[in-house]
Parts: C-alpha cells; structure tokens; sequence
C-alpha cells in the first residue's frame, strides 16, 4: 500500500508503504533511479506504527538524509510524525496527539459536498497530513488537514533528541493555511499548500502571508505535489470524495484520475 514518494538530492525514490494501516508492516523502501535497483528497505514495528498508524507521506532532508514521516493515524486516532535515520536504521516516534498534530472540529466541504458518509456518522477529521522542509533541512513545516494553523519545528531539534516536552514547547505556529493535504517549498522559502475545499493551490510567502496560486474546477481533490525540471510543480488529483467509502461503481464512473502541471519558473529543487 504505497503512499508517499520523495525523490532526494542523489536520484533515489523514496516510497512509504503504510501496510494497510499497520495490519501489515509499514516499510520504508529507497530506489535508485538510475540503476532501478533497491538499495535500502527498512520495516517500522509496532512502537514506531501501531496497529491503526497510517504512514502516509514524508520528506527528505537535503541536508543529511535524515527522513521525516508524517502518521495521519486515520483509525488509531494517535496522529504522529516519526523521524529516520538511514544509517542507523533507527526511527523515533514524536508529537504524538501534540495540538499541532491534531485535527481541529473541522468538516470538510468540497465542491462534490460534505465529506461524511453514512448520513454524518463518519465524518473525515484528518490529523497531521502536509510535511514540507526548507531547502536547508533547518525546519520542518507540518500542519493536520483539518487545521487552520501550519507549525514548523526545528529538524536540530529532533535529531538531537530532544525530551518530548522540550519538542513540544519549541514547535512554532508558523502561518495560517487551509485545510490541506500536500506540501511542497521553494528555494525562496514560499510554501505551497494544495486547498482540498476550494479545488486550489494555496501559497504562504516568506512573509507568512496565505494567498491563492491558482484555482480550478478540474482541481477534484489536489493531494501531493512536487516540483519537476523545467520549472514545473507537477500535482496529483486524487479525487478522494468520489474514491473513499464509495462503490467500485463510483469509482470507474468517477475515472479517469489526473496529474496536472503549472509552470511556476521558481528556484526549486526537483523532487522536492
């Protein structure tokens, strides 16, 4: 059950694969690109994602690495982000139910309605989701997709391994966002948020001033996005309000399912 993907500044692809909610082992798997070979696989126990966990989306840090994953915990409820390091293959479970982390009393609205099921006995309150770091890996910006607040911490911070309380006083309230799913930033420090509501692309200037990049109704569900060559930021539509708790019937009338691309002409590192 692959989710997220992350290319780094030596050419491999990085895939996180939740394991079906941890019902299966989670896994960690590097690609080299070029020689299309596995060179690095690493499975998460149970302390690092429990049964419910949802390792759904991560970066990685240009500066040394390290690798930054962000656990939604759709049925745990425990929402989390997690921090690896490659070369010691070991990993470290932080903020975990912090108020960064998790969702606010949020519905979530999109063009195709609300996004509950079952007259409103499910209702979708998403924790910690977007995950984003600086071209110099100095912070880590997150934020739960059912938030107003995008916060940021320092990655010294947690590589230090700093107590849990002092994580918790040192994370910032950074700007305010929308309600998101994907995260991808600049080299000029401009963040860039997909608007699941509005069918958008947000963008949070250097300034910590929220605009709107772009909005379309082709736009169906904006999840991850992230930059390419040529200047391009490349996004995926995953159309989850025609996709989640619904008929394989929906599903096929609701196909097919788009990547989309707009041309930004920013300093960006591909991959990003």
């Amino acid at each position: 059950a692959p989710q997220g993907l992350r290319i780094d500044r030596q050419n491999r692809l990085w895939v996180i694969d939740h394991g079906d909610h941890a019902r299966q082992t989670p896994t960690l798997t590097a690609i080299d690109l070029e020689r299309q070979t596995v060179v690095h696989r690493f499975e998460f126990d149970s302390e690092i994602a429990p049964w419910g966990s949802y390792l759904q989306d991560l970066v990685i840090d240009p500066s040394d690495g390290m690798v930054f994953i962000a656990d939604v915990s759709f049925f745990r409820r425990s929402p989390a982000l997690i921090i690896y390091n490659p070369k010691t293959q070991r990993a470290r479970r932080f903020l975990e139910n912090d108020e960064s982390v998790l969702p606010e009393n949020y519905k979530i609205y999109t063009p195709s309605g609300p996004m509950d099921r079952f007259g409103g006995l499910i209702t979708m309150k998403v924790g910690v989701d977007s995950i984003g770091i600086d071209d110099r890996g100095e912070w880590l910006y997150y934020g739960a997709m059912n938030h107003r607040t995008l916060y940021r911490i320092r990655t010294a911070d947690v590589k230090q391994g700093l107590p849990e309380v002092d994580l918790r006083a040192n994370r910032q309230a950074y700007a305010a966002k929308p309600q998101s799913d994907g995260i991808t930033l600049d080299q000029n420090g401009a963040i860039y948020l997909t608007d699941i509501e509005h069918g958008a692309i947000a963008v949070i200037s250097p300034d910590r001033r929220l605009s709107t990049l772009l909005r379309s109704p082709k736009l169906r569900w904006p999840d991850g996005f992230s930059f390419g060559p040529g200047g391009y930021l490349y996004i995926a539509d995953s159309d989850i309000p025609d996709l989640v708790m619904t008929s394989r019937e929906q599903v096929r009338r609701a196909a097919p399912y788009y990547l989309f691309r707009i041309k930004l002409d920013v300093p960006a590192v591909p991959g990003h």
